[in-house]
């Protein structure tokens, strides 16, 4: 289940069979490598991958140390990559990642993922040459309140074009718009309501 086929749902499994294989699947590098995700830098851009299994899911399988170790290694390839002269310690990385599996449990390992992306690439601001886990957390926070938003957008829009397709409310075949137009004035008229 490479990352490249994630815009294809997957409909029996929804996460890797063995531990070996979400470890691998989930790795910084191998995320890093994935078409899809090289390109995504928003939350909007992965809310599609609805096939890749929460935190909490993993969690359930796999057991909070497997999920932990994962995260953690995202947490430690950020670190590296920042370069900063007071990163995150041992402790304080496994802090944030014990935080972040009890905070954010509806989270993916995709969004681990573009949040330590888009701390290494500036979105949060500057780190002032320093780490701490309040930072961090608030990274994921935000992260985490700007994926709903998207969320909700996303779902509004599908609610809307829905609401606004042209179909037959007694057929799912699907007329003309000059059709539609014609056949929602007749029940206007033949009703005396206004049909939104």
């Amino acid at each position: 289940m490479p990352l490249s086929g994630l815009s294809k749902p997957e409909k029996k499994e929804r996460a890797p069979a063995t531990e070996s294989k979400y470890l691998e699947i989930y790795s910084p590098k191998y995320m890093g490598a994935s078409s899809v995700l090289s390109k995504a830098l928003h939350p909007a851009d992965v809310l599609h991958l609805q096939e890749v299994p929460s935190i909490g899911l993993m969690i359930q399988r796999m057991g909070n140390k497997k999920v932990a170790a994962v995260l953690k290694l995202h947490l430690l390839q950020m670190n590296d990559l920042l370069d900063l002269n007071k990163p995150l310690s041992g402790a304080q990385i496994d802090y944030v990642a014990e935080q972040v599996l009890v905070q954010h449990k509806t989270l993916t390992m995709v969004d681990i993922h573009l949040v330590c992306k888009r701390a290494l690439n500036g979105v949060y601001g500057e780190f002032y040459e320093r780490l701490n886990p309040p930072k961090v957390l608030k990274w994921f926070a935000d992260y985490f309140e700007e994926r709903c938003r998207a969320a909700v957008q996303m779902r509004e829009t599908a609610h809307v074009q829905f609401k606004e397709s042209p179909h037959d409310e007694r057929s799912s075949e699907v007329m003309s718009v000059k059709e539609w137009r014609k056949n929602k004035e007749a029940r206007v008229w033949y009703t005396g309501k206004k049909i939104k």
